[in-house]
């Protein structure tokens, strides 16, 4: 899938990590129960991290208009020099799960647009670069775990390409 104008897609980097944890915390600064996530956490918990299947959208020549939305520390960071980057997918490879699951798989951890760059196919492209980086290593699914009352629409984008629910769960709480 080809995106259009300034929008370039590419493979994950460690040179464009921090760009993409700052493209996270855009695209999730607004969702219920989601806080920013500083540089010294965002490379935690990556133990099955599979780079290799992680995909970035970086938008080599921004709007203005958009650009007025961006937050302090991405602004920071654009004046050193660094891309913008405007969606990212970033998967993991859990081994340990296919043998339990009965087939192997390439999981989606995270998939994310900067809030002014929606509504223009970059979570398709990052999502179908992701599957078919998980078919071109031999995996027999795509995975990824999604909050069905979402009103953001998400859950139509994984229809489209074909995902399913094969499982929910649901969580209780009460205020103390």
């Amino acid at each position: 899938m080809a995106l259009q104008g300034s929008l370039r897609l590419v493979r994950w980097s460690a040179e464009l990590d921090e760009a993409a944890r700052l493209a996270h915390n855009d695209a999730f600064r607004d969702h219920w129960g989601s806080e920013p996530i500083a540089a010294e956490q965002w490379s935690r918990g990556r133990s099955e991290f599979a780079p290799t299947w992680s995909w970035l959208v970086v938008d080599d020549d921004p709007a203005a208009e958009a650009l007025a939305d961006l937050d302090a520390e991405t602004r920071a960071s654009l004046d050193a020099g660094a891309p913008l980057v405007v969606g990212y997918q970033m998967a993991s490879r859990y081994e340990g799960d296919f043998a339990l699951r009965g087939y192997s798989f390439g999981y989606t951890d995270l998939l994310g647009v900067r809030r002014a760059w929606r509504g223009r196919r970059i979570a398709l492209a990052l999502l179908s670069a992701g599957m078919r980086s998980f078919a071109e290593d031999g995996m027999e699914a795509a995975v990824l775990d999604v909050d069905t009352a979402s009103p953001t629409g998400a859950d139509g984008l994984y229809a489209s390409l074909g995902y399913a629910k094969v499982s929910g769960s649901h969580m209780a709480s009460i205020e103390l």
